[in-house]
């Protein structure tokens, strides 16, 4: 016979593929102690950052440019929150006071902010990246062990590090940024194919300004290798 789940919400209470939208993923937001406002200061950040970029900058410039710029704010904002940054194998996260959440920014695809898609990281993540989410998925299988079987077990699993959440982002001319911070499940040649919870953050629309060079494409892939 199956126990309650032992552990909360954070390790696996909640079904898959949860989405919230409006004050509802604002509530959510504050329980993991990231501010939505800090958040959607890093996303500007990073659009400013990539209309810079002009034809006569590299192919990545735009794309490269709004990623180091909206890891570098999201990190400078929720530092003052008290979360502190990491960077396991150049992978760059930052990680809550507590040590449960980790929070990693990625470019998603055009399904990226869509309630009713299954979006997913628009370029292949690295080993450790893939690392992190595989461990969010051995967090879900302790969440539905039985007490009997579930101590050395989960004692194992719980100290592997925080929960790794993921900022992503997708950047149109028609539609603006898109942006949710959401909790991957599953993970398949280091593309991810299921959400355990989704938290899809109110559009941005830029009105009057340049389109960067990196709306309405995959974009220019650009590695950043592992230590």
């Amino acid at each position: 016979m199956m126990e309650e789940a032992l552990f909360g919400d954070e390790f696996g209470a909640q079904p898959f593929n949860t989405v919230r939208q409006g004050e509802d993923c604002v509530r959510r937001l504050k329980e993991l102690g990231i501010s939505q406002e800090k958040v959607q200061l890093a996303l500007r950040a990073g659009d400013q950052a990539a209309r810079q970029a002009d034809k006569f900058s590299p192919k990545t410039a735009a794309g490269l440019q709004r990623w180091t710029n909206t890891v570098q704010e999201l990190r400078r904002g929720l530092a003052i929150d008290g979360w502190e940054c990491d960077d396991p194998k150049n992978s760059p996260r930052i990680v809550s006071a507590d040590g449960k959440v980790s929070l990693a920014v990625v470019t998603g695809d055009s399904c990226t902010g869509v309630r009713d898609q299954t979006p997913q990281n628009a370029h292949a993540l690295g080993s450790m990246m893939e690392d992190s989410i595989l461990n969010n998925d051995a967090k879900q299988v302790v969440g539905q062990q039985t007490i009997d079987v579930i101590d050395d077990f989960a004692t194992k699993v719980l100290e592997t590090g925080p929960t790794t959440w993921l900022l992503m982002y997708k950047r149109t001319a028609a539609f603006g940024l898109r942006a949710e911070i959401s909790r991957p499940a599953l993970v398949h040649d280091r593309f991810i194919h299921s959400w355990k919870e989704r938290l899809i953050m109110e559009e941005e629309q830029f009105f009057d300004e340049d389109v960067p060079l990196d709306a309405d494409t995959d974009d220019v892939y650009f590695e950043i290798r592992e230590a």
